[in-house]
């Protein structure tokens, strides 16, 4: 069996199918756009470790499995799920936006390598999606942070000695292997992320790979990057359970 993000549990078996890392998302954005019933989706949300009643305050329209998409892994972290859905996102002037919501994420610690890490936003950005949302749940060492205390991450470090970057060249029409991170968390993004939570301190991080296989973000087709939330739980007014006290370690 081939590695990366071809050797998924939704990977086509197909003689003909698809086996390098680009070739796999465009086919598992097909996939999921049949099994959605949909195609204009432009926005894509990661629940992490501790997000997953957000759910509960989005009108899901649809549901796939990734298990049945291509180059998928079953989640392996606790937390996490495999599903993607459709959802209706309310905008207070002009249409509504459509957006893909993922439960869950492959993380470089699981083995699969980091190519199987970028999948999910690779596949997000061929099914359409132009912004991208990352949450977590994570560790801190900073005195009077408690849990359930909001970050928002502006930029990052890849200490991690590997990147989806390399292999095979990426084919058209994606114009180089090298991406410019220059802002790659958008400025006007995280300004919207701190004006509904004004108390959001900024943080530089080390961090895992996924970052770094996002599109150029100078190129008016990339994807753009949302903040993405450290927190024990979505960011609203209501006080956190208590169990959850215990789920605020490093899951990025």
């Amino acid at each position: 069996m081939s590695t990366g993000a071809a050797a998924g549990a939704g990977f086509d078996a197909a003689p003909d199918a698809p086996t390098e890392p680009f070739g796999v998302a465009q086919r598992a954005a097909e996939q999921l756009v049949d099994a959605l019933g949909r195609s204009d989706h432009r926005l894509a949300l990661w629940l992490g470790s501790g997000w997953q009643r957000a759910l509960d305050e989005l009108d899901l329209v649809a549901t796939a499995s990734t298990a049945d998409l291509a180059g998928f892994h079953p989640s392996g972290a606790m937390g996490h799920g495999s599903e993607v859905h459709s959802v209706d996102v309310p905008v207070p002037e002009g249409p509504g936006l459509r957006a893909l919501v993922f439960t869950g994420r492959t993380h470089l610690y699981e083995g699969h390598g980091p190519s199987a890490v970028a999948h999910g936003v690779r596949t997000a950005a061929a099914a359409g999606c132009r912004v991208a949302v990352l949450t977590n749940a994570a560790g801190c060492l900073r005195e009077g942070w408690g849990v359930g205390r909001p970050a928002l991450i502006r930029d990052q470090l890849n200490l991690t000695g590997v990147s989806p970057l390399t292999g095979p060249l990426p084919p058209p029409p994606h114009d180089s292997r090298h991406v410019d991170l220059t802002d790659a968390y958008h400025p006007h993004l995280r300004r919207l992320a701190r004006s509904g939570r004004p108390i959001c301190p900024r943080v530089s991080t080390p961090a895992s790979t996924a970052p770094s296989s996002r599109p150029r973000p100078r190129s008016p087709r990339s994807a753009r990057w949302a903040p993405t939330w450290w927190d024990s739980r979505p960011c609203s007014r209501r006080s956190p359970p208590a169990r959850w006290g215990s789920r605020c370690w490093a899951s990025a």
